[in-house]
């Protein structure tokens, strides 16, 4: 199946433009057009798509083709092990401990926020990925997100990434449960609610941060759970608040 970089990359060729030209048409950074293209970032807003579309004068057909390309891609790690059996991973069992004591805390029913610093290229990834793995391996749900440059201007992009899987996966059923009581308006802000695509102010208000507050408290309702950012500095500020 095509993912969605072939599919760009396959459609800028086409239309004769270079990265560069393509990120000026669109009103984005040629580095947001390499990314996605590269398969960094698998799953692209939808206006980011509609964007795209316009500035390479797509088709209806073609459009619609890339916006479901862009629909299908999955925010995932490669496989990896704990950390504590040869998994590859050197020298980091002191750092998976902070995570392992994080988690052990949300078991118990106590919250924490790891932050996990450092160079570009130095295993930051690698060790969540490890950890990730070993975590769900014990029970623990983890959802994964990652900021982008691209859709910084986007409100709650990077809490969409993470509430939309769960509210997917939850059923009809399941979904009324989480989405009730002072969860009930989250679905606008996240825009999962099937009513369109006007979304809320990115300058949320203190009752939409709340509201937010509750459907992952609904959620934590079944269970350990994980939210896992990736590149968290580039994620949009409502999402970070």
């Amino acid at each position: 199946m095509t993912t969605f970089g072939e599919m760009l990359l396959e459609l800028r060729r086409a239309a004769g433009l270079t990265q560069e030209e393509l990120a000026e048409a669109a009103g984005l950074a040629a580095r947001s057009i390499r990314d996605l293209e590269r398969g960094r970032r698998a799953r692209p807003q939808r206006r980011t798509v509609e964007l795209l579309a316009t500035a390479l004068g797509l088709a209806d057909a073609d459009a619609a083709a890339l916006l479901a390309a862009s629909r299908s891609g999955r925010q995932a790690g490669p496989p990896a092990d704990d950390g504590a059996t040869g998994s590859g991973l050197l020298d980091r069992h002191s750092q998976l401990a902070v995570l392992e004591r994080a988690a052990g805390a949300a078991r118990a029913g106590q919250g924490a926020v790891v932050l996990v610093r450092a160079g570009a290229g130095m295993g930051k990834t690698s060790l969540v990925n490890a950890w990730a793995a070993a975590e769900q391996a014990r029970g623990t749900r983890v959802v994964r997100a990652s900021g982008a440059e691209l859709e910084q201007d986007f409100a709650f992009a990077a809490l969409r990434q993470l509430a939309e899987p769960l509210l997917a996966r939850a059923g009809r059923a399941g979904r009324e449960r989480l989405l009730s009581g002072p969860a009930e308006l989250a679905s606008h802000a996240l825009r999962v609610d099937g009513t369109g695509d006007e979304g809320l102010s990115p300058e949320a208000s203190l009752g939409v941060l709340h509201r937010l507050y509750w459907l992952m408290v609904h959620v934590a309702d079944d269970g350990p759970l994980a939210l896992v950012v990736d590149d968290v500095h580039w994620a949009d500020g409502p999402s970070l608040r």
